[in-house]
């Protein structure tokens, strides 16, 4: 299959990955998606962990149609990045998720290359979910990085901030349920920003468990946690002329990230 490549300003990448299983990475990452397009942010998610349940699962995304990591694998060329756009599942226009399908098939190094360069020229943020302990791909990607407040989840952070420092990409930590006034210590003596100090929040199960994706309550402490992320990641951002605020929530994100051209 040939498709041919259409390209403006790139997109700001920022790469998702977590300290040992059950951190909740993908959890956040799909909250930053769906607070982003709640602002009027065009946002593309993309799974990069082949084991990990699939990412249009963590959006509710996973009855959508639309083109998986499977359907593009016979792909050769450059892509046209808003063709692309247009045929991956999504929420809306400014929401969309290029994800693995129920038989994992981990795409070429060369494959994910060309997609995140078509997807990145037609989108304000792409969000890569990132398998535990892997590097994300090269280029201007930034890291956050998802650990437990436990001895043992503090001890994984510090091994995969060790094995991200040769990326050269600048690691964020969001730190869960850490003890009381603690989570700056711990970024501190793994040599990382501290992004966030986050707590479990109890309504995320059961709207999990309705499909609803994490971030739609505006109000909610994950929700908070990621417009702060956001504002930290756009700022400066120009927005895309084709972008508008999404009705993805009655509150739409309050955060410092521009207004609409």
């Amino acid at each position: 299959m040939q498709i041919e490549t259409s390209s403006s300003a790139e997109a700001v990448t920022a790469a998702v990955t977590g300290a040992g299983g059950g951190a909740g990475a993908s959890t956040l990452l799909a909250a930053l998606g769906t607070r982003a397009a709640a602002a009027g942010r065009r946002v593309v998610a993309v799974d990069l962990d082949p084991c990990g349940g699939g990412l249009d699962v963590a959006l509710g995304l996973e009855a959508e149609p639309g083109l998986r990591w499977p359907d593009l694998m016979g792909a050769d060329g450059e892509m046209d990045g808003a063709r692309l756009l247009a045929e991956l599942p999504g929420r809306g226009e400014l929401l969309v998720v290029l994800s693995h399908g129920r038989v994992p098939q981990e795409p070429s190094a060369d494959l994910v290359r060309r997609c995140l360069r078509a997807l990145g020229s037609h989108a304000d943020l792409v969000l890569l979910d990132v398998a535990t302990g892997a590097i994300p791909p090269e280029g201007q990607t930034q890291v956050v990085l998802v650990g437990r407040g436990t001895v043992r989840g503090v001890a994984a952070a510090g091994a995969i901030t060790r094995r991200l420092a040769g990326a050269g990409a600048p690691v964020q930590l969001v730190l869960r349920d850490a003890p009381p006034r603690t989570a700056g210590d711990v970024a501190e003596a793994l040599g990382v920003s501290l992004a966030a100090d986050l707590h479990s929040d109890r309504t995320l199960d059961a709207d999990t468990d309705r499909g609803l994706a994490p971030g739609r309550r505006a109000r909610s402490s994950l929700a908070q946690v990621c417009d702060r992320l956001l504002a930290n990641l756009l700022a400066d951002r120009p927005w895309r002329a084709e972008s508008r605020p999404a009705a993805l929530d009655p509150r739409p994100a309050a955060y410092a990230l521009g207004e609409p051209a």
